[in-house]
């Protein structure tokens, strides 16, 4: 998203589609991201994870890039209201209770549903929600649209980019140091500033600042804020990684 808005900026342009009224040879893809059961994640995910959700929300439209959530709960804990102020088309299926319609819709009504497919579309924040009846897709259909889609347009090629095949932080010795030694330089950091400091992908940097708050070098998330940094333990952990990279392999020794 962050590389879109350097291009649209670098044009002149506000949006994706001014953008593609001027390069019509070249445009530039919209882009749909599904997130199914979000309920699951925010329990498993880092909180910077929502931090990351309530970004794409805020500014993915302009850059083509479009966010849908699939929530099994409608808890406000679960959907907090920065994301739901950014995401104005709402539905609601079949829900317990005027609480959990509300918490979708801003407005009663979901409670009273069938099931079944009937539920509440809302198109925007205004107005009441309309009443709608969704098709039955069975999983041999969604097979067929899939297998087409496939056809027409060829596999995708997939980058992965998953904390179980990076390396540990901590096994990078002379990484560890050279991080340590940067934030030395600063008072707080954040997923976002550690990103730009080390030119590293959001990942890794979400992946540095756990290890770091494990090891007392900044201070616990904090709705946002930026994180303080310890620089006492930083000279403390930069003397313990010091001393591991001075010690020669035995390979070394032999």
């Amino acid at each position: 998203m962050d590389e879109r808005y350097e291009i649209l900026a670098q044009d002149g342009v506000r949006n994706i589609i001014t953008y593609n009224e001027n390069h019509k040879n070249n445009p530039m893809n919209n882009i749909v991201v599904i997130i199914d059961k979000y309920l699951e994640y925010t329990y498993e995910m880092p909180s910077d994870f929502i931090e990351c959700i309530k970004e794409i929300a805020r500014k993915g439209r302009a850059a083509g890039i479009h966010l849908i959530i699939n929530a099994q709960s409608a808890r406000s804990e679960v959907v907090n209201n920065d994301v739901k102020a950014n995401m104005p088309c709402r539905i609601a299926f079949s829900v317990t209770d005027w609480h959990e319609s509300k918490a979708i819709l801003d407005k009663t009504g979901a409670q009273k549903l069938l099931g079944n497919g009937d539920m509440l579309y809302s198109p925007s924040l205004t107005g009441n929600p309309q009443h709608i009846q969704a098709p039955y897709v069975s999983l041999k259909e969604i097979e067929a649209v899939v297998s087409d889609v496939i056809q027409r347009n060829g596999v995708a090629e997939y980058v992965r980019d998953f904390d179980d095949v990076r390396e540990p932080v901590e096994d990078n010795v002379p990484y560890v140091i050279s991080i340590l030694e940067r934030l030395l330089q600063v008072n707080t950091v954040d997923v976002y500033s550690l990103q730009d400091m080390l030119d590293i992908s959001y990942a890794e940097a979400s992946d540095i600042i756990k290890f770091m708050e494990f090891n007392g070098v900044v201070s616990g998330y904090d709705a946002g804020k930026g994180r303080n940094v310890n620089h006492a333990q930083i000279e403390s952990l930069l003397g313990e990684f010091k001393s591991l990279n001075s010690v020669p392999d035995e390979d070394d020794q032999n």
